[in-house]
């Protein structure tokens, strides 16, 4: 009843005079945007429903645009520590009436159902947004009441919640550094991708598959998944970083010119890699940006124990691609019924 007075009331943003009743009727409005219907709001929603009301209690200005200063942080934060405060409260008298015995609890009103576990009403957050953000507004005898009983609890509550915080942000400073190297690489594998000629032809190769691969389920009634047939076995390859190259290497080029043939084409450097890995190391490198920096040298690997069994070569216009049967469309064959 303190919060409008409806008799010489002057709107004004800050409520210099008290809430109108169309200002009342506005944190109704948006409180029932986070409540289900249930007359409770998560409190996780606080800073949500914050950022969609106007000041005083909100941080929309009077412009619609969202204000957050240093003092908007702290009220805020304390507005969130009372209100756990709060529901810790709720929990402690709930957990009371159930202690009760069962001819007493008939008699015992209980608090209606909430939908959300960490919830409060509508009465405890307006009156609590109301104290931190418009004190001007609370009378005296409130304050001290809130002075000996409620401050204390939600000092103690927000210093939990600070050291919490602290520890969730050494957590979260660690993944984002993680997530952001990775992203990183993909970015820089990506700008590789759009510049390569020959990634590119792959990667539209690629994505004709997929179609082709999905319409083969559709027509024959399939789900997409069964298109792809899981490997029957797995083979070991050793691989080792060298910084420098190494010595006695026989290059590709050098491998099918070996092979005497007159015309070299794309299929003509798969044969000499399975002739030459069947026996001796491969060397390999890194081209594209996203790898080159963490692995500058080169790569032996020992794929001597490979048989490369349910492996096919398709030979496309330009290049000739070195393939498992991992589809029904590459002539795999499924395992199911």
């Amino acid at each position: 009843s303190f919060i409008t007075d409806e008799v010489a009331l002057v709107e004004h943003p800050q409520w210099k005079t008290g809430a109108s009743s169309d200002q009342v009727l506005e944190l109704a409005d948006a409180f029932r945007k986070f409540d289900s219907e249930t007359g409770y709001m998560s409190i996780s929603s606080l800073n949500a429903l914050m950022c969609t009301i106007h000041q005083p209690l909100g941080f929309r200005n009077g412009e619609d645009q969202i204000e957050f200063t240093e003092r908007d942080r702290v009220t805020h934060l304390m507005i969130r520590c009372e209100l756990n405060v709060i529901r810790k409260e709720h929990y402690t008298h709930e957990n009371q009436r159930t202690a009760l015995p069962f001819y007493r609890r008939i008699f015992t009103r209980g608090e209606k159902k909430r939908k959300f576990e960490q919830a409060v009403s509508f009465d405890d957050v307006m009156f609590t947004m109301l104290c931190w953000r418009k004190p001007a507004m609370v009378p005296n005898k409130l304050k001290y009441e809130r002075a000996q009983q409620r401050i204390p609890d939600t000092v103690a509550m927000s210093q939990k919640i600070i050291i919490v915080g602290f520890f969730r942000q050494l957590v979260a400073e660690r993944v984002q550094d993680l997530v952001v190297s990775k992203l990183n690489k993909r970015a820089a594998l990506k700008a590789w991708s759009n510049t390569d000629v020959a990634r590119q032809r792959r990667t539209l190769h690629m994505a004709t598959e997929k179609v082709k691969e999905k319409d083969y389920a559709d027509k024959h009634d399939m789900l997409h998944d069964d298109v792809t047939i899981p490997p029957a076995s797995f083979a070991m390859c050793k691989f080792s970083y060298h910084a420098d190259k190494p010595s006695n290497i026989l290059t590709q080029y050098q491998a099918i010119r070996e092979m005497k043939v007159k015309v070299p084409k794309p299929y003509h450097g798969i044969d000499a890699f399975n002739n030459h890995a069947a026996k001796d190391f491969v060397v390999l490198k890194f081209v594209d940006a996203a790898h080159t920096e963490q692995y500058p040298g080169f790569i032996v690997a020992d794929m001597t124990q490979c048989s490369w069994g349910g492996w096919v070569q398709r030979n496309l216009e330009n290049d000739t691609l070195f393939q498992p049967m991992c589809s029904l469309l590459r002539g795999g064959q499924s395992t199911g019924a």
